[in-house]
């Protein structure tokens, strides 16, 4: 009798919090394993993002007026 092949899940997600911009650093990723623990080497580059508003950087209204304002952010995390 053959039995089915479990499913292997070949996508791993890691969760990094407390960031600081300092120069790119290798991360060594422990895993545990039914056979063991096995290592994965990583490089990470923090990235910050800009923002900037689009125009002459100086702007006078009367009170109760509407302005309009483009932000712009730029090397922002990429959205999967």
């Amino acid at each position: 009798m053959a039995h089915p092949t479990p499913a292997v899940n070949t996508e791993e997600r890691m969760r990094i919090g407390f960031v600081q911009c300092t120069p790119a650093r290798g991360v060594v990723k422990w895993v545990s394993t039914p056979t063991g623990i096995i290592s994965h080497f990583v490089n990470l580059q923090v990235v910050v993002p800009e923002a900037f508003i689009l125009g002459s950087g100086e702007l006078h209204v009367d009170m109760g007026s509407t302005i309009n304002l483009v932000c712009i952010i730029e090397k922002s995390e990429p959205i999967y």
